[in-house]
């Protein structure tokens, strides 16, 4: 076999080595990306779909709570704060502990105040398809004079109405119908509505 021949040989296994390896690398390459991806697009159990709502993350819902504030022309006010509260909470009910609860620290600094007195409770309510009856505790019928009973009244009346628009609202203190309440003896007229107070 003359030189070039030889020289010929050497080059044409050269090539073909070259040839096979890019093949090879390639394919290797190749493979590892339809891995990465199969494993990327991999469809996620459901279970482990239905587990991710667990509770932990908590969905919150907004109630509106009235409260007092005076205005710069010394007229008092009934305005309405926001409060959330879980989403699985019923809404009235939350209002109400709320209301009760009285206005937060920061909204104390801007003014706001309640007439409801301190210790005022939620005992239960019960609903049915015409009426509301929210039964709390004594404390709500003590303090301050006719004028704090009625604007404790009327925070309470606007607090239920904007949840219930369409059923009547009935006061019950410790159980029993409140038509008279306060040391004063302060008659309402039941269902309670704004005309069973002073008219605003």
């Amino acid at each position: 076999m003359n030189l070039f021949s030889k020289i010929f040989v050497v080059f044409f296994i050269i090539l073909g080595f070259f040839y096979f390896k890019n093949n090879l690398v390639d394919n290797f390459l190749n493979s590892k990306i339809d891995d990465v991806k199969k494993r990327t697009n991999k469809k996620i159990p459901d279970e482990i779909i239905q587990n991710q709502d667990n509770g932990d993350n908590k969905i919150e819902k907004k109630v509106y709570t009235y409260f007092l504030k005076e205005t710069q022309s010394g007229k008092v006010s009934f305005l309405a704060i926001e409060t959330k509260v879980d989403n699985n909470d019923d809404t009235l009910k939350s209002a109400i502990e709320a209301l009760l609860e009285g206005p937060g620290e920061e909204n104390k600094r801007n003014g706001f105040y309640t007439e409801i007195p301190s210790g005022t409770k939620l005992l239960n309510i019960k609903e049915t398809d015409k009426y509301i009856i929210i039964n709390l505790n004594d404390k709500f019928q003590y303090g301050g004079g006719t004028d704090s009973i009625y604007n404790r009244l009327k925070q309470l009346i606007k607090t239920v109405s904007q949840t219930k628009i369409n059923k009547d609202i009935y006061l019950y203190i410790n159980g029993k119908q409140a038509d008279v309440i306060g040391g004063e003896g302060v008659i309402i007229k039941q269902p309670l509505t704004q005309e069973s107070l002073f008219s605003e």
